[in-house]
């Protein structure tokens, strides 16, 4: 004779929609007859009861009663049912439903076509409206809900792993990612598993491994759920196929809304960046939607890209994720824009500005370093802007960094990232147009430059060394090679050429200013 086990019978429409009160752990036990009345029941009877207060009597003898191993109560109506009922139905191992459905005869004859499709070999086809059970759950409701659900039916805690196998913390669960740092395949795609599954192990636990793919057989994530019997069902099998068209919907959402929301996140960070926010405690509201938190003595680093490799949007992401504070006292928020990266520094204690800066820069040092051994042909330098106490002082750092990179290869000892309190005298020279800055170079060392390439003579270098030496001769001689009394000659010869006394403080200023503009600044 024909029969369903009440596992089967949710996986077919309407069932599927039924709230289950009790009884679920007997959900293996089957039935091949339906009835209305419990004293006309026969064996393996499942009972269909209209939801009325006046069939509660009812439910309680078809409990007790040993013909009938499972009750459907259906209606419009929700009616209180006494608790005592879900723990009979409990101590009795009969599931227990409520289907909200007013006609009981529809009912039993879709469940006779359930039957009829089981004894022809048919019952597959049945079970094909499960998907769209899934995917109106998930909109209905939301993904918890649905694998609040899919835990229920499977009787056991479904994981969902992303294609990178790291777990997705989606209900509160018993597990973490240390759980699972290492996963063992036991066996994989042989006879003994169903196409997709595979048995791993953490060394402590055995676990079922079911690999999902979206219709162009892309890998979109993976259920993990341990194994408490000898094989897989096909109740199992054919739940979890079923439900893969609503991980794929659900995964493609998640990947959408996270584009909108680092889209908008991105929008308030380059606000900031200009400016265009008009109070603090705004910014620190909005910064709250993003699950930011920004802190007083903010700062700003902006980071130009090389053009030696292509910046691709996966290359940007790569990078963005390496300048994730770690294991420093400071949250960064980093956003890009055009050609940079750019990040705002808050400090999570306490620390003198000394402490803060060598803290930071050997972080920088770090992240220069992975970034040269994950993308070897790209050439990256940082601007740092100064520490300002306000939030609504972020834009003045993020120039001050911009400055700073502008300014980088007019500093000596620079190492890959400058401080814009490092550059000195050389970031006011950055408001100046290069045409004042070319005539004020040339007013102080166009007879110079002029000398030199009339003689074939290098007293624009020698200048050069003296005023980088701070005009000590020895040390001035000693980098250019050179006995002191030749450099003393020399040094002659250009006060002759110049008309300029080289001991006054004055005009050393002023030809360390116009070497800076020709030599350094290249301008």
């Amino acid at each position: 004779m024909t029969s369903l086990s009440f596992k089967e019978l949710v996986l077919c429409h309407p069932f599927y929609y039924g709230k289950i009160i009790a009884g679920w752990e007997a959900a293996e036990r089957c039935f091949h007859n339906i009835s209305f009345h419990a004293e006309e029941s026969l064996p393996n009877t499942l009972l269909l009861v209209k939801s009325n207060e006046n069939h509660l009597c009812v439910l309680e003898i078809a409990l007790s009663n040993p013909q009938i191993v499972g009750i459907i109560f259906y209606g419009l109506d929700t009616v209180y049912l006494p608790s005592i009922l879900e723990t009979h139905a409990k101590k009795q191992k009969k599931p227990f439903f409520f289907l909200r459905n007013p006609d009981g005869e529809r009912l039993k004859q879709r469940i006779d076509e359930l039957l009829l499709l089981k004894k022809q070999n048919l019952f597959h086809f049945a079970t094909k409206q499960m998907t769209n059970y899934w995917l109106d759950l998930l909109n209905r409701k939301d993904i918890k809900e649905v694998l609040k659900r899919l835990n229920l039916f499977m009787e056991t805690e479904v994981l969902f792993f992303n294609t990178q196998k790291i777990l997705q913390i989606i209900y509160p669960t018993l597990y973490s990612q240390k759980d699972f740092q290492v996963l063992k395949v036991i066996r994989n795609h042989d006879e003994t598993l169903p196409e997709g599954f595979s048995l791993v192990t953490n060394q402590e636990k055995n676990f079922y491994l079911f690999q999902m793919l979206s219709p162009n057989k892309k890998i979109i994530g993976y259920f993990l759920f341990e194994k408490k019997s000898t094989s897989l069902s096909v109740f199992e099998i054919s739940l979890l196929d079923a439900i893969v068209p609503t991980i794929v919907t659900w995964v493609k959402q998640t990947v959408i809304t996270k584009s909108i929301h680092l889209k908008y996140k991105d929008q308030f960070l380059y606000d900031i960046l200009n400016n265009n926010i008009d109070s603090e405690q705004e910014m620190i509201e909005m910064a709250k939607l993003w699950d930011m938190d920004f802190l007083p003595n903010p700062q700003v680093f902006a980071i130009n890209l090389g053009d030696s490799i292509p910046i691709t949007k996966d290359v940007i992401i790569r990078l963005q994720k390496l300048f994730q504070a770690d294991h420093i006292p400071f949250k960064i928020y980093t956003t890009h824009l055009s050609h940079r990266i750019v990040g705002i520094v808050f400090p999570t204690t306490n620390m003198e500005q000394a402490e803060r800066k060598k803290l930071l820069n050997d972080w920088m040092d770090r992240i220069q370093k992975k970034i040269q051994k994950i993308f070897p042909g790209l050439q990256t330098t940082i601007g740092i802007g100064r520490v300002h106490p306000s939030n609504l002082e972020i834009h003045q750092s993020f120039q001050e960094a911009k400055i700073s990179l502008q300014m980088y290869d007019y500093v000596p000892m620079t190492k890959g990232f400058i401080h814009y309190d490092e550059i000195g005298y050389v970031r006011l020279l950055s408001y100046i147009h290069d045409d004042l800055l070319s005539d004020f170079s040339m007013q102080y060392l166009q007879e110079l430059i002029v000398h030199d390439q009339k003689n074939e003579t290098d007293l624009i270098d020698t200048l050069y060394s003296y005023c980088n030496h701070n005009g000590d001769v020895i040390e001035s001689a000693q980098n250019l090679f050179i006995h002191p009394n030749t450099l003393r000659q020399r040094l002659k010869k250009i006060e002759a050429i110049l008309q300029m006394d080289l001991n006054n403080y004055t005009n050393i200023v002023n030809l360390m200013l116009a070497l800076k503009i020709e030599k350094t600044m290249n301008i």
